[in-house]
C-alpha cells in the first residue's frame, strides 16, 4: 500500500514539474515580443516598428497593425535580443509557410472537363482578377485571349510592341500581340509570368470562347487530358 502511495506521489511531482516547465517555457515565448494591451482587453503581440506622440506602428510579423495612444492601456517593451528571438522564429515561420504551399501546390489537380460544341473549356482567373472560359489546345504554343478580355484586363495593347503571327480557324493570318501575363489559375493552381496573345479586335472565333489554354500554361505541370472519364489532371513540375 505504502508503494502505491510513494508511485502516486512520485507521478504527482512529474506532472507538475512538466506543467511547470510547459508554463514557463509558454512564458518565455511571449516575452520575446513587444505586447499592447489596449483599453478594450485585446492584447496585441509584435514588434514596435515606429511610434511617435500619438500613435505606435507594430509588425505583426506578415503585416503592421497602426495604434492610436489613446486606444492603449499599457505597452511591455522587448529587449534586443527578444527581438531578434522574434525576427528569427518569424522568418522560421515564413520558410515552413512558404514550404508548405510549394508542396500544396505540387500536389495533382483533377478538373472535370466541360466540353462544348467539340471543345474543352476550362475556366480560368487572369491576373488574379478576371476569370474567363478558355478552350483547351495542346496545339497551341500560348495561352491566346480574346481583344474584349485583354480589355478587361486593362491591358494597353498601344503599348505592347511585340506581335506573333496567328492562323484564324479559315486560315487567314493575323498578327496578335504578345505579352506576359502576370498569373493564369486554375481552379487553385497558379502559373505565374505566362507568355499570352492577344487576338485583334473583331478576329476572335466565337467558338473559341474567351480564348486558348496552349502549352505556355501547361508547359508548367505534368498534365493529362482523360477523355474517358472527363477530367484533366495537373501536376506542377
Amino acid at each position: 500500500m505504502l508503494a502505491g502511495k510513494t508511485i502516486t506521489h512520485r507521478r504527482s511531482i512529474l506532472i507538475i514539474g512538466i506543467t511547470f516547465w510547459l508554463i514557463l517555457g509558454y512564458l518565455l515565448v511571449l516575452a520575446y515580443a513587444d505586447i499592447i494591451f489596449l483599453k478594450n482587453g485585446r492584447n496585441i503581440e509584435g514588434i514596435i516598428k515606429s511610434e511617435t506622440e500619438d500613435s505606435l506602428v507594430l509588425d505583426v510579423g506578415f503585416g503592421t497593425v497602426t495604434f492610436l495612444k489613446n486606444e492603449i492601456r499599457d505597452i511591455y517593451r522587448s529587449t534586443k535580443k527578444e527581438v531578434e528571438q522574434l525576427r528569427n522564429q518569424w522568418q522560421l515561420d515564413k520558410v515552413r509557410a512558404r514550404q508548405a504551399q510549394e508542396s500544396y501546390q505540387r500536389q495533382p489537380r483533377q478538373l472535370a472537363l466541360d466540353k462544348k460544341s467539340d471543345h474543352i473549356m476550362v475556366k480560368v482567373l487572369l491576373n488574379g482578377k478576371v476569370g474567363a472560359e478558355l478552350v483547351l489546345d495542346t496545339g497551341a504554343s500560348f495561352v491566346v485571349l480574346s481583344f474584349a478580355i485583354a480589355r478587361k484586363l486593362g491591358i494597353d495593347l498601344d503599348k505592347q510592341n511585340k506581335t506573333v503571327d496567328m492562323v484564324l480557324a479559315d486560315g487567314r493570318k493575323v498578327k496578335a500581340k504578345f505579352l506576359l501575363l502576370d498569373t493564369v489559375t486554375v481552379k487553385d493552381v497558379t502559373a505565374e509570368n505566362v507568355e499570352a496573345a492577344v487576338m485583334p479586335e473583331g478576329m476572335q472565333d466565337e467558338s473559341l470562347g474567351d480564348g486558348i489554354l496552349g502549352m505556355s500554361f501547361l508547359k508548367r505541370f505534368n498534365f493529362k487530358v482523360d477523355n474517358t472519364n472527363g477530367r484533366i489532371i495537373l501536376e506542377k513540375i
